[in-house]
């Protein structure tokens, strides 16, 4: 789980994020404007082994693969600080070119993907997909050897469109955090309000 800086210490550990996304999210999460048709919606699970961010493997090499440039540059950069090996996407770029494979969000560019992250040795593909007018973020995190999804999440705004970036960063962090709030540990997800930011804490 990614706990916010300045959050609870109970809160699962995050590195330090962009000074300046963390204080558009914080803005905007303190303001009562954000959630006046009501507080971000939230869903997720993960894998029962899996240790995403408490990773036993720091060697791990991930791939991001979005529809929105904000929230791909976002979730790279959590990988990063978190100490994680991330495929540029001028690398990328390379492989689809020699590969022939035309850059799309579809089912079966999700595939072609998967096949990429073997190529460059990566061991999970994240997924994340921005529905802008539905309000709603989706990442997930999938295996690139067997297909299988490790932890998947969803978050949801109906204000979206107009929040725009920080709305984009804001239900990212919210989509990943649940998918991988470890309930297992005694760990239980605090749906945000108005006057609360929410997240993954420790129950006491």
């Amino acid at each position: 789980m990614i706990a916010r800086p300045g959050a609870h210490s109970s809160m699962w550990p995050m590195q330090r994020l962009d000074l300046q996304v963390l204080v558009l999210v914080l803005v905007c999460v303190s303001l009562s404007s954000c959630y006046s048709f009501g507080p971000p919606v939230s869903t997720g699970s993960h894998a029962p082994d899996e240790w995403f961010w408490y990773g036993r493997d720091r060697t791990a090499r991930y791939v991001v693969w979005s529809n929105h440039v904000g929230v791909e540059h976002y979730i790279t950069g959590l990988l990063l600080q978190a100490g994680y090996r991330v495929v540029e996407r001028a690398r990328l770029q390379q492989i689809f070119d020699e590969q022939k494979i035309r850059l799309s969000h579809t089912p079966d560019t999700e595939a072609d993907m998967l096949r990429v992250g073997r190529l460059v040795g990566a061991s999970q593909v994240i997924f994340a997909t921005v529905a802008m007018y539905d309000g709603q973020v989706t990442v997930r995190s999938v295996d690139v050897e067997s297909g299988e999804v490790r932890w998947s999440g969803t978050a949801s705004h109906p204000r979206l469109s107009e929040l725009r970036e920080v709305g984009t960063t804001h239900l990212a962090w919210l989509a990943i955090s649940r998918a991988t709030c470890r309930f297992e540990n005694r760990y239980e997800w605090v749906d945000p309000s108005s006057s609360e930011s929410g997240g993954c804490v420790q129950k006491p």
